[in-house]
């Protein structure tokens, strides 16, 4: 989308653009399937109130009429049992923890979204923030599995900004758009191609090397070279380090686009008649759980919009090394539909209709102490060229809304660049 975002903006101001995609469409990690005669995102995705951007760039492609609204729900399941935990009313009721401590952690998340600026919290852990503020019983039954099923063993180290930034975009309601964001997608391909836009699809950039007034861009099996006045990449960092190499740059900034470290998700949708209650999202407090999070989209959207059968998403984040990196789609499927009935006792396996396992290497980067004096800048030493993806936000996270706004600022960069 960040990409997108930024030849939408470059078109309008009445620049030419080209688009090159590895894959063949569009859409990135935002990407969806075909199902049940429609589609579906790859992973989990919706909107928040506070998301100002994308919800106007869907307004801007006439698309109002396909959000829909509902008010977010959920649930966490601790200890064998599965509480609900959408008000303030279900923290009060919240027996794992004692009723100070309930009282102690509502206090200490109405201060955190009502706080203003997150730069005084971004050399101290979480960990450590949480604990002060909500005791230790509370972060470790509530914030210590959250931060360790997000990051495994970096979870210590993990700054309170990032964490701060995530309470503070909360919204007791949530968008999705009807028919997923393919529709988005193919709104915008047909707007870009129509304003004289070029996509070039199943095409994977290899080499990208500058010249006195612009840059050469290198084909992977191919002995032609493109060449631009400007260049923006949105592949993640670590991947533009090899699509650079060869180049003159000081000393240094190669590695450097690897420090920014991350971790990989590996999802399993899923379809079923049945529905497994009231929650659209349940966080799974178990460390024996092979996901973290546990998304029935249909509470969100109708079921009747998937032929009556009820979505699900169950979810992790993992370093590359893990077992869900290496084993093949039954066994992970297998294990994580047999652990989802130690949360839903009535859930009937033999009722599952589709699965399909998706697996991303860059969906979450660790966002440490001292994060922002990481990040690699927009503007490049290769001259002409520039770069944007999700590692380079912080305190935000990824988002749609993050990828827009970073696709606007990167487009202005651009046009700018003298």
């Amino acid at each position: 989308m960040t990409g997108l975002t930024a030849a939408l903006e470059c078109i309008s101001k009445g620049h030419t653009v080209e688009i090159f995609e590895e894959s063949d469409h569009i859409g990135g990690l935002a990407s969806a399937f075909p199902t049940h005669g429609t589609y579906l995102e790859k992973t989990y995705h919706h909107i928040y109130e506070t998301e100002h951007e994308v919800l106007s760039l869907f307004s801007s492609l006439n698309l109002n009429e396909r959000v829909v609204w509902r008010r977010l729900t959920t649930g966490i399941f601790i200890g064998g049992v599965l509480y609900p935990f959408t008000s303030p009313l279900d923290l009060l009721r919240f027996t794992p923890i004692s009723f100070l401590s309930r009282v102690r952690m509502g206090l200490a998340v109405l201060f955190l979204r009502n706080k203003k600026s997150w730069r005084n919290l971004s050399s101290i852990s979480a960990q450590k923030w949480m604990r002060r503020w909500v005791g230790n019983k509370a972060y470790q039954v509530v914030w210590e599995p959250l931060l360790r099923g997000m990051f495994h063993e970096h979870y210590s180290q993990i700054s309170m900004a990032w964490l701060w930034n995530r309470l503070r975009t909360r919204s007791d309601r949530v968008a999705y758009v009807q028919g997923s964001l393919q529709v988005v997608f193919e709104t915008l391909q047909k707007f870009l191609e129509d304003h004289r836009a070029i996509i070039h699809l199943n095409t994977l950039i290899d080499g990208i090397s500058s010249y006195d007034s612009g840059a050469h861009l290198s084909i992977r099996g191919r002995s032609e070279r493109f060449s631009f006045d400007r260049v923006l990449c949105t592949s993640p960092s670590p991947v533009f380090a090899g699509m650079i190499e060869g180049n003159p740059l000081p000393s240094g900034y190669v590695s450097s686009l690897s420090r920014p470290r991350n971790l990989g998700a590996v999802c399993l949708a899923f379809s079923s008649p049945q529905s497994l209650g009231p929650f659209y999202w349940t966080s799974i407090q178990d460390a024996e759980s092979p996901f973290v999070v546990c998304i029935q989209h249909t509470n969100l959207v109708s079921s009747s919009f998937y032929g009556g059968e009820h979505m699900y998403y169950l979810n992790t984040y993992v370093p590359w090394d893990d077992w869900r990196f290496s084993q093949d789609e039954a066994q992970i499927t297998e294990k994580y539909l047999s652990y989802l009935a130690k949360i839903f006792p009535a859930f009937e396996r033999g009722k599952v209709s589709e699965t399909h396992l998706f697996r991303a290497r860059f969906a979450q980067h660790i966002a440490e102490i001292g994060y922002e004096k990481i990040i690699p800048q927009h503007k490049t030493p290769l001259p002409h060229v520039h770069l944007a993806n999700f590692s380079q936000l912080f305190p935000e996270d990824r988002s749609m809304n993050c990828a827009v706004i970073e696709g606007m600022e990167a487009a202005r960069m651009i046009m700018n660049d003298q």
